[in-house]
């Protein structure tokens, strides 16, 4: 029989250990872990922006020359309200990790942004390695900007430009003043797990856009908005290696290439795209391809497979004079290479 007698110093020390191993099995071995309270200086905690504080926990997660990187975690009783902002690479480190289990609010209302010439209100910009991961919730409060701020005005939730080797994962998405992830410029990203939503009659609230960028995966979530689940457009240089796969999609105007050409733009080329086992219940449209007339550009070798569609209005749309009311949908040979296995 063994007799044991802790102190109160014993005790503090057997936690701390707890906590430290907790922290190995979470987030890895060797990753150091930063909590935003570690950069609040108002330590009566009566501000209700913690902007500043996610910018000085950004430099500690894009300066570290550890090997492994650092995490920055904001656990489930934890909400903060940000400004928009920015963070950007390049960064020393090339494994930042933040996990988000707590919310993440914007200003409930138009007039209380500040920064509005920012597109995004979380942006990521020249980053790579970047892991986001969690099960909280990011919330803009967009429903504020739908019917007093145009959409030209308006921001998307979160946005990645120009970033490399990304992986975002698990979040809620609610209610985005636009779009609700912006992909622009990215190569190597991976996106899964989302559960992305706001009401089927919200203007423009597209789940996940995609301009310029390669080899992007979106796998196993539920987009339920008022515009397209998924929206892949081209540009100059072109969107390509697209793979959509496990996407419940309703309500919403469906997964779509384009709109291509607007503007008369040249070489405005989507390929190599892959839409598998994905579901549109209640859906304006299923598959659909959306170009303008007097664009240049391909939309070339894309694969709808194994698709499952509830009361959809369009199950396949291809529509080349996209917002031109006098024509009618035909399908020209010429600029689509399409092929649909239902």
């Amino acid at each position: 029989m063994f007799n044991f007698f802790f102190t109160m110093k014993d005790f503090k020390t057997l936690f701390s250990l707890i906590i430290v191993i907790s922290y190995y099995f979470e987030y890895g071995e060797g990753q150091r872990i930063l909590s935003i309270k570690d950069f609040i200086i108002d330590t009566n905690h009566t501000i209700i922006d913690y902007s500043q504080a996610f910018q000085e926990a950004w430099k500690g997660l894009c300066e570290d020359e550890t090997p492994n990187g650092s995490a920055l975690v904001i656990r489930k009783n934890e909400t903060y309200t940000l400004q928009p902002s920015t963070f950007r690479g390049p960064c020393v480190s090339s494994n930042i990790h933040i996990q988000i289990d707590g919310k993440l609010e914007g200003p409930r209302k138009p007039i209380y942004w500040k920064n509005k010439e920012n597109r995004s209100w979380l942006g990521f910009k020249d980053v790579e390695g970047l892991v986001i991961n969690g099960s909280g919730v990011l919330n803009p409060h967009g429903e504020a900007w739908w019917k007093s701020v145009s959409l030209s005005k308006r921001p998307t939730t979160i946005s990645f430009a120009s970033c490399m080797d990304i992986v975002y994962n698990g979040l809620h998405h609610i209610n985005s003043p636009r779009n609700h992830i912006s992909i622009y410029g990215c190569t190597n990203a991976t996106l899964s797990n989302l559960d992305i939503s706001a009401p089927e009659d919200s203007p423009n609230t597209d789940g996940i856009n995609i301009c310029l960028s390669h080899r992007i995966q979106i796998l196993d979530s539920s987009i339920q908005t008022g515009d397209d689940c998924v929206a892949i457009t081209g540009g100059r240089g072109g969107s390509s290696d697209i793979n959509i796969t496990g996407v419940a999609c309703g309500p919403g105007h469906g997964i779509s290439i384009g709109s291509l050409g607007k503007d008369n733009e040249r070489d405005d080329i989507v390929e190599n795209v892959n839409v598998r086992s994905c579901s549109f219940t209640g859906t304006q449209n299923g598959a659909r391809i959306k170009t303008w007339n007097g664009g240049r550009g391909l939309a070339k070798n894309i694969l709808y497979e194994n698709i499952t569609l509830i009361d959809a209005g369009y199950p396949i749309i291809i529509n080349q004079h996209y917002f031109d009311n006098k024509k009618k949908h035909y399908f020209d040979k010429s600029f689509l290479k399409v092929i649909f296995k239902l």
